[in-house]
Formats: C-alpha cells, structure tokens, sequence
C-alpha cells in the first residue's frame, strides 16, 4: 500500500510539473504538498505575537490639546476620507468616474468649511 501511494505520488508530480505541448516540454510552478497538513491544535501553530501585547503608539492615546493640533487633527482625517473616497472612484466604471469624483470633491468642501467654521477660521 505505501509503496502503491509513492508511485501516485510520483506520477501526480510528474503529471503536474510537465505539459507537453508539441515537441516541447514547459513546466508548471504549481506547489505540490510534501508533507501532510498540521492537526490543529499543533504546538507549532500557535500564535507567536499578539496584537494585545503591543501597547499603543502615544500618538493614538494623547489627546489634542491646543486649538491648532485639534484643527490639524480633523483636517488630516477630511483628508484621508477624501482619499479614501477617491480610491473608490477609481473602481467605478470610466463614465462614472468624474461625477463620483466631484462627489467626493464637494463633500471634502463641506467638511472642510464645517471644521474651519467650528475652529473660527474665514479663509
């Protein structure tokens, strides 16, 4: 039985890496299982990091104190859900794209104008 299981073994390997196509020979970069695959509950699949054991970056658990950092703070994050916002327009179909972009454009404006009317900036 085993030795019946090695030369299956063999002939999917050489099944696999080979086509013949004409006279010539191409192989294939297809991965063939070596090893069976790990029980769960292996010792070896155990988690090496976690992510809880990582603490925080300071940046994420300092508040902003003065005006300038909060107003800095809101515009980054306009900014990055107008990016955010323009990556999905570049998924759309061609024809879509100006409008959803100007979409995007409009509601960044709006944004931008709510956070410098509550920061007391005219510009």
């Amino acid at each position: 039985m085993k030795q019946s299981f090695k030369k299956l073994l063999v002939y999917f390997f050489l099944a696999t890496s080979l086509v013949v196509t004409g006279a010539s020979a191409q192989k294939l970069l297809i991965p063939v299982p070596l090893a069976p695959p790990p029980t769960p509950g292996d010792a070896s699949l155990a988690p090496t990091f976690s992510f809880q054991d990582a603490p925080d970056p300071e940046r994420w658990t300092t508040d902003d104190v003065t005006l300038d950092e909060q107003f800095s703070t809101a515009k980054k994050e306009t900014m990055a859900a107008y990016q955010i916002a323009l990556d999905t327009c570049k998924l759309e179909h061609a024809s879509d794209q100006p409008a959803c972009i100007a979409q995007a454009k409009a509601e960044m404006e709006k944004e931008m104008s709510l956070i410098k009317a509550r920061f007391g900036i005219l510009k």
